[in-house]
């Protein structure tokens, strides 16, 4: 398994022996001096270069720092501040969180147009992305880092993005790519003087070489990473290097240097607090007792990375959903007591009625009379209990009912917040008076609005919040879409062949999206200077279980139509037919054709 670092090669410039004495002593005095920028500036860079030092100490004091900017108007600083705090969270493992601050960090410095923060956000972004599993997003990130790093000339930034993005192929078992991007990176530290930067680079690089069952050069690479990079610096990376140093060495059968790197990498991941790559320390470590024979040591390790495997990355979501559970178990619970408690007091008072008939049949006339007595009181109490067992269930009802009224205010605001991106993109194009740039934020308000309209249909009274209605949704995305670009519906005729299908969320966004760049490509090119055409659309089950997809026009070709074959909107189609495991095809000849067997899908309960 690799380890991201994310790019706090700043501690490798700064001091190792950062004392948190001293950053807390700057913000004590920013709070009581007020704003000072160049403060400010140097506690981000001193809590930068402590971030693998003391993770939870970097965390208390970025909060604190990041409290003290918001009450200012600051803008550079607050977002510089959020970079720190997002970082933070990252070496905490709390990623949902840390995406949220890197994001908006991202967002002030897009509104300041600092080229330079942006790419290096968008590096960061890219590896917490990465760590979530969510490759196709750290990807676009990556290349969005590395393309303005290009423009900026910036060769230091240039060999880092490029060592990060070797590190994304070689997970993914591309390792030429892997290999060419590591022997682009490593060069430029060298001639840059960057021992820490290109330690990092040989530590991808080694394990890239364990990929490639190299062991040897492997081993070499993996002591070029202790000889540049001091344990003090950064202990998380002396875990990797000894991990992967001991997955070469038994490969290669040389087991006491294997258990002696791999319970080195072990160790250090555990009293650091870095359970992910205790996983794959635990996992070699297992193997190791498995070939010496020592099987009950075995047996420990793999239950132990076991555990860890299922916990480490939804740890912070399986906590909010333990605690929903909890409650709505309890509330669950309470109302199964209420009605057991009901249908118990009903059974006994039955009990008591059949006994007090058979005193009432000896004792005769007086016993009958006491009898009609009680029976009548026992009604009473019997009444009594069932309007408490109906109020119980209308109880139930109602608290259903706010429930799903929960879900599709959620819906809603969803909605409402992707309006709302989609205004400040029209706003934006207004004030750009370079053409593609205004045709790039409209293809932006356009992919916004269809994920809006998915939201907007399931917050409507009639439909199910679990799902969308993909008929229902595909019309009203194709009709906005005619509207958006001004066609004349008498010229260019759209025909629906959608089978009624009741579709998950997860699925129906990227379907979403693929039909609007393929439409949305239809109506700008398809039918120039006014010509007439039709569209179809195709959707349904297979005999083989998946979703067929099929998009037409009788328009110009894709050859005539002078579209980049890499254009942004053939690799957004690419991405999301991979997120639903869709095999396609696109012909771009006498019209255009694209055919997608989707295996990936659900459908809404």
């Amino acid at each position: 398994m690799r380890h991201h670092f994310l790019l706090f090669f700043i501690l490798f410039i700064l001091s190792p022996f950062v004392s948190f004495a001293q950053i807390d002593s700057l913000i004590e005095e920013l709070n009581q001096n007020g704003l000072n920028k160049k403060q400010v500036q140097q506690i981000n860079e001193l809590i930068q270069a402590s971030l693998y030092k003391d993770p939870k100490g970097v965390l208390n004091s970025s909060e604190r720092l990041d409290s003290i900017l918001n009450q200012t108007s600051a803008l550079f600083e607050i977002a510089e501040t959020k970079n720190s705090l997002g970082l933070a969270l990252y070496v905490n493992q709390r990623f949902d969180d840390a995406i949220d601050q890197l994001l908006e960090s991202i967002r002030i410095f897009e509104e300041l147009n600092i080229q330079s923060k942006i790419a290096r956000l968008s590096n960061s972004l890219a590896i917490v992305y990465q760590v979530r599993k969510e490759s196709e997003t750290s990807a676009i990130y990556w290349e969005q880092a590395l393309s303005i790093y290009e423009d900026l000339n910036d060769s230091l930034w240039i060999a880092n993005v490029a060592s990060n993005l070797g590190g994304h192929y070689m997970e993914h078992d591309q390792l030429k790519k892997a290999d060419a991007l590591f022997a682009r990176a490593c060069p430029i530290f060298e001639a840059l003087n960057r021992p820490g930067m290109l330690g990092y680079a040989k530590l991808n690089q080694g394990s890239m070489r364990v990929k490639q069952r190299r062991y040897a050069e492997a081993i070499q690479s993996f002591d070029k990473t202790f000889e540049l990079i001091p344990y003090e610096a950064n202990p998380l990376i002396h875990a990797v290097a000894h991990t992967g140093r001991g997955n070469a060495y038994l490969e290669l059968g040389r087991m006491k240097k294997a258990q002696d790197d791999l319970q080195q990498g072990y160790d250090i991941s555990k009293s650091i607090g870095q359970y992910e790559q205790q996983v794959p320390a635990s996992k070699l470590l297992s193997r190791y007792y498995e070939v010496n024979r020592e099987f009950k040591k075995s047996l420990q390790y793999f239950k132990e990375s076991a555990i860890l495997q299922d916990s480490f990355l939804t740890k912070e979501e399986d906590a909010r959903v333990v605690d929903a559970l909890k409650k709505y178990e309890t509330e669950k619970k309470e109302q199964e007591i209420h009605l057991l408690s009901a249908e118990n007091e009903i059974k006994d008072l039955l009990l008591q009625k059949n006994n007090r008939n058979l005193i009432f049949a000896i004792i005769g006339l007086f016993g009958l009379s006491i009898f009609v007595y009680y029976f009548y009181r026992s009604r009473q109490k019997a009444n009594l209990l069932n309007k408490a067992l109906k109020e119980q269930k209308e109880t139930i009802s109602k608290s259903l009912l706010e429930k799903e009224f929960l879900l599709k205010e959620i819906h809603h605001r969803v909605k409402n917040n992707l309006q709302v991106i989609s205004s400040l993109l029209k706003l934006q194009s207004r004030s750009v008076t370079d053409q593609k740039a205004q045709q790039a934020l409209n293809e932006g308000r356009s992919r916004v609005r269809s994920m809006a309209l998915i939201h907007q249909n399931l917050y409507q009274d009639d439909c199910n919040p679990g799902g969308i209605n993909i008929r229902d949704y595909i019309h009203k995305l194709s009709s906005e879409l005619l509207e958006t670009y001004k066609i004349d519906r008498d010229k260019v005729t759209l025909h629906l062949e959608i089978e009624d299908l009741l579709i998950d969320v997860d699925t129906a966004v990227p379907m979403g999206l693929i039909l609007n760049e393929l439409i949305s490509n239809s109506f700008k090119h398809a039918f120039p200077s006014g010509t007439s055409g039709k569209i179809l659309i195709q959707l349904y089950h297979t005999a083989g279980g998946t979703l067929h997809l099929e998009y037409t026009d009788d328009g110009i070709g894709y050859n005539e139509r002078n579209i980049d074959a890499n254009s942004f909107g053939l690799r957004l189609i690419n991405a999301f037919a991979n997120r639903l495991d869709a095999e396609y095809d696109i012909k771009g000849t006498n019209g255009s054709n694209a055919v997608f067997e989707i295996k990936d899908y659900k459908l809404a309960a």
